[in-house]
């Protein structure tokens, strides 16, 4: 297949740091207790024979501090084994105080996006360099990170995944942001009761994930927010379903990938919330401890360690455009049953932490 030409946004608007809500995790003080590993193709990498499929550099700030480091590195190292580049990611980290609002952990953004002239979507520049295969950022930064200070004493910086009471896991955590950095963002905003999408200079682009956002449970989606005449921009009704609860992620990998076929909620709460709106899984459909898909909702726990972004996590980005790599065990149809040809079976599949 042949890359798609991407046209830098520098050419189209004359800053880096494109108007993005930038993710953040939010500190919950309560104690899970769980744990769910990294996936198979990093955990059993050995066994399997694998390698990272894309590298990348840390650029770190004086601040960010020396302990922190190994949970860092490690934590971009098991999404190196998930996402296919041939451009090294660049990653600027710090630790800050200052930017961030009240118990947040950490947050990250894409630096830079750029646009796709044959759909007209911005595309943070991570994802944009590898569908390009071509580095586009320069030497610049492609994803920021920033710590919270205010934690310093409160992050268990181990890898093993046992995160002792009182804690919270800062390989999890970095996890959950280096995901906004790829892609887990998103263009709509919501201000006195009005709705809006789209960033840039007029005419008004959307970033590629806004393409998935829709109303109701189903695929295909018709309401989708982009497109659908019922959710125009600027406007109350777009506001409306911002805050309805009912936005899922209507993108075909992940719809395939739920057994129940159902597209993935999304965490739209009654009252907007900037940087946790969208850009999320919903809190009570995967924010139970222990669920294998928890790793983007935008809440953290402490004594709650999740290595993975789980089925629906991986199957978001790949619509959203990466590659990725995965083991898949397939749970429907079950062993043992007769298939002829032209017979119609409804499959399901899962990243179980198991080889076979």
């Amino acid at each position: 297949m042949k890359p798609t030409f991407f046209v830098l946004l520098a050419l189209l608007l004359p800053f880096k740091g494109i108007a993005q809500d930038a993710g953040g995790s939010i500190a919950v003080d309560f104690n899970a207790f769980t744990r769910v590993p990294p996936p198979s193709v990093f955990e059993f990498r050995d066994e399997l024979g694998r390698q990272p499929t894309f590298y990348w550099h840390v650029d770190y700030d004086p601040s960010f501090l020396e302990e922190a480091k190994p949970a860092f590195e490690q934590a971009i190292r098991i999404w190196s084994y998930l996402l296919q580049s041939s451009v090294a990611i660049r990653i600027h980290a710090k630790r800050d105080s200052f930017s961030m609002g009240p118990n947040i952990l950490a947050q990250a953004y894409a630096t830079n996006f750029f646009v796709d002239p044959s759909d007209f979507t911005y595309y943070p520049v991570a994802l944009a360099e590898a569908k390009r295969v071509q580095e586009l950022n320069g030497v610049n930064s492609d994803i920021e990170v920033i710590v919270d200070s205010r934690y310093d004493a409160l992050w268990y910086y181990g890898s093993d995944g046992i995160t002792p009471p009182g804690k919270y896991d800062f390989l999890t955590v970095m996890m959950h942001e280096l995901a906004h950095g790829f892609g887990f963002a998103h263009s709509f905003s919501d201000t006195l009761g009005i709705g809006r999408r789209g960033v840039g200079p007029p005419p008004l682009l959307p970033m590629i994930f806004d393409k998935f956002c829709g109303v109701g449970p189903t695929y295909p989606n018709a309401n989708n927010l982009l497109i659908s005449p019922n959710y125009p921009d600027s406007s109350a009704a777009l506001s409306q379903q911002l805050r309805s609860n009912n936005i899922h992620f209507v993108g075909r990998n992940t719809w395939e990938m739920r057994d129940t076929s159902v597209p993935a909620k999304l965490y739209a709460p009654p009252a907007w919330k900037r940087g946790s709106s969208l850009s999320h899984l919903d809190s009570l459909m995967y924010g139970t401890p222990g669920n294998r898909n928890s790793l983007m909702v935008p809440y953290r726990n402490k004594a709650e360690a999740v290595h993975s972004p789980g089925e629906i996590g991986l199957e978001m980005l790949e619509d959203l455009g990466w590659w990725t790599n995965r083991i898949i065990t397939f749970t429907k149809p079950v062993a043992g049953i007769d298939i002829s040809l032209g017979d119609s079976l409804c499959n399901a599949s899962t990243e179980n932490g198991l080889l076979g």
